[in-house]
């Protein structure tokens, strides 16, 4: 009986055959529905590029949009090449009834024949014979029609062995090839599309991974906020920092210049003017040397001391937008307190189920906001922090300045009551002699 059931059953490899190509037919049906997909995608791919601005070309965004372009273009050559020729046509040939099913048929009415109450009953049969009554027994009869239907299909099994196999067996073949053949193309151009994107992402990011690009960026962002007209987030203005507010504070020592931040002259011209006054109203006894000197300190300012009053001005207006946004989040706290404190009065319009969902949705919108009052709080201590930081390297940074100012006075003063001296000297030797 092992042994039996270890041998393939009969009909089941033209089956699994024919079901595969079935599986094959319906798998090209869905390529070439994608297929279909990338043509309509393609037509309003070549819409949109018919609407580019050809000055863009000649103007100076023309390094920040043309790998975009180029990634158009690729695109479009790349959906133009792909085709997908007809397959082989459909199995005109219907699936053989298999053996198994009539062969188990035929066993089970077998036992049920050679049953010992089965074959008393077949014996009353022929030995009664009623004369208004010809009909064999229900389990004779089940016996009988299992053995035509299994020489039935024997018959046809080997009519569709003799005339159908080769045809299945092409047809199989032939949808197999087509579609190994379109995949091998497809792949490869999936392959020649990601190194030709790959390509030109590299240009991109060679283009916006530097200071400008953050910046166009940002300004897209922006734009897009201002056209809906949404207010934008502090998330988005915290991410674009640098191209709003430049590059943000960093902690550093005293004289320690920067080679990658370079002032601007309004900042610049605030420094000079903001250290200036400090020295004015900072200023003891004065004398027409320190006056002359004052007068000439705003053209000497040293460049460690430009940076750090560019960097306070700047965490000052970075201070400025996160006051602002946290004023915002209090409002927005203060409308759903309100919504709140209704929800809860005895006046409330819902009731039941709508409320406690009403009351649900306030509760996390409260917990939110509180989430986001708690951060801003956060980035207004540090920038707090970094702005005091900053002002503390200006004093010092005017402390060390106004000592060496001194020493050179008194190097100065040294050196001039000593030319008085020599010339003492020089007067006094003619009279001696």
């Amino acid at each position: 009986m092992e042994l039996v059931d270890a041998q393939p059953k009969p009909g089941t490899a033209l089956k699994t055959i024919i079901e595969e190509s079935q599986y094959l037919k319906e798998f090209m049906l869905m390529i070439r529905e994608k297929l279909d997909l990338e043509g309509r995608y393609l037509n309003d791919l070549k819409k949109l590029r018919k609407t580019c601005n050809p000055q863009w070309s000649e103007s100076g965004i023309r390094d920040l949009v043309s790998p975009i372009l180029d990634l158009f273009e690729n695109e479009i050559a790349h959906l133009e090449a792909r085709r997908l020729e007809n397959g082989a046509s459909a199995l005109a040939l219907g699936l053989p009834e298999s053996l198994e099913a009539v062969y188990k048929a035929h066993q089970k009415a077998h036992r049920e024949l050679v049953e010992e109450k089965s074959l008393d009953t077949l014996k009353r049969w022929y030995a009664v014979g009623e004369p208004y009554s010809f009909i064999l027994p229900e389990k004779e009869r089940r016996y009988r029609w299992a053995v035509v239907n299994q020489q039935r299909v024997v018959e046809h099994l080997g009519n569709w062995y003799s005339t159908g196999v080769q045809a299945a067996l092409d047809v199989h073949q032939e949808r197999a090839e087509d579609m190994k053949k379109f995949l091998i193309r497809m792949a490869t151009e999936r392959k020649d599309v990601v190194f030709s994107h790959a390509r030109r992402s590299d240009d991109a990011n060679s283009i916006y991974g530097k200071h400008p690009g953050d910046g166009w960026r940002g300004l897209i962002k922006l734009s897009l906020a201002l056209a809906t007209q949404r207010r934008p987030s502090f998330r988005f203005l915290n991410s674009n920092r640098r191209y709003f507010m430049g590059p943000k504070p960093k902690a550093r020592t005293r004289g320690q210049g920067s080679s990658t931040f370079s002032p601007s002259k309004a900042a610049i011209e605030t420094a000079t003017s903001f250290l200036a006054e400090k020295r004015t109203h900072s200023g003891g006894k004065s004398t027409q040397p320190g006056q002359s000197k004052r007068q000439r300190e705003p053209e000497e300012v040293t460049e460690a001391a430009q940076e750090l009053a560019t960097e306070r001005i700047e965490a000052s207006r970075y201070l400025a937008v996160c006051n602002e946004e946290l004023e915002h989040h209090e409002k927005k706290k203060t409308e759903y307190e309100e919504k709140l404190k209704l929800a809860n009065s005895p006046s409330a319009p819902l009731k039941g189920a709508p409320l406690t969902k009403k009351k649900s949705q306030i509760n996390k919108k409260l917990k939110s906001i509180d989430k986001r009052i708690k951060a801003v709080n956060s980035l207004i201590g540090k920038e707090q922090q970094n702005i005091l930081a900053t002002v503390i390297d200006e004093m010092d940074e005017k402390e060390r300045k106004r000592k060496k100012q001194k020493t050179e006075e008194v190097d100065m003063l040294a050196v001039s009551s000593e030319d008085t001296k020599m010339r003492g000297k020089l007067r006094v030797l003619p009279k001696s002699e």
